[in-house]
């Protein structure tokens, strides 16, 4: 089309991954309206500079940032400036839970189960993360399967469950509880890094959910939404559960210094996922 001619190269690609990134965010706001201030606003707080009238041409496709203001766009709205500017997808080292394709389980295999009764379970391999990636994984998939028949539609990857209402994605960051053997009602695990497994790979989560086995294979739920996180503590810091007196209301407690509780919800309704998301 002739208005198109002369326009840079890629700003009709970029165009796109920022549509994209801006209604699949976590970080972004749930309202189309009023978007352009808000991102001009935040650019601020990354070292950029943007007036609205610049950030709705970046949106209509008719120009794209240039220089410092990519990165901070990119800071803005979670994803790596490589793919927001040119579509280049992060490589493995760059995203949590990444399961190196020698360790990943091929098609048709089957030989990764989680037993929850096996003694040795109740042992985290501190330091072992591409043992700790499948098994977070194969809890994804057990969260991802009862999802299915609690009739929510969502996405799957790895450690992640992707849950999209609309034009806003929902993630959940799955992680499995080990049992202390020798500390009654005591569950451990080690927080999960911020960044997603899901395009355009934001840099955080709307909630965690822990699989603490119970009774067999059969796991309780527990969720913390992802507003709480950093209270929790930092990438790949070990954590605790611990029960109280109550019944199905434990805390959670940083073991670094054992002060910061966290309040923990159980699901008993899936379908009520959506609603706890909203």
């Amino acid at each position: 089309m002739f208005f198109m001619h002369g326009l840079d190269e890629g700003v009709a690609e970029f165009h796109e991954r920022l549509e994209k990134a801006y209604k699949t965010s976590s970080l972004t706001p749930d309202r189309d309206h009023g978007r352009y201030v808000w991102i001009a606003n935040k650019l601020k707080e990354h070292g950029g500079t943007a007036s609205p009238e610049s950030v709705r041409k970046w949106f209509a496709g008719m120009t794209k940032p240039r220089g410092s203001t990519m990165g901070a766009l990119a800071a803005v709205l979670g994803v790596t400036e490589g793919w927001l500017e040119h579509g280049i997808m992060p490589d493995a080292s760059q995203l949590d839970d990444a399961i190196p394709d020698h360790l990943a389980p091929k098609s048709g295999e089957n030989d990764f189960i989680i037993d929850f009764e096996d003694p040795e379970f109740d042992v985290l391999t501190v330091g072992d993360r591409s043992q700790e990636a499948r098994e977070n994984a194969t809890a994804a998939g057990l969260v991802s399967a009862r999802l299915m028949f609690a009739g929510i539609q969502h996405r799957h990857a790895k450690s992640r469950i992707l849950v999209e209402d609309g034009s806003k994605a929902r993630e959940i960051a799955v992680v499995l509880m080990h049992k202390v053997a020798d500390r009654g009602g005591v569950w451990v695990a080690r927080m999960p890094e911020a960044r997603s497994g899901f395009e355009p790979y934001t840099t955080s989560f709307d909630m965690l959910m822990f699989v603490m086995p119970r009774g067999g294979r059969e796991p309780a739920l527990f969720i913390v939404k992802g507003k709480a996180a950093p209270r929790l503590g930092v990438p790949d810091q070990v954590i605790e559960i611990r029960e109280t007196g109550e019944p199905n209301k434990p805390q959670i407690t940083l073991r670094a210094d054992g002060k910061t509780d966290v309040p923990v919800d159980p699901i008993r309704d899936l379908s009520l996922l959506e609603r706890l998301l909203g």
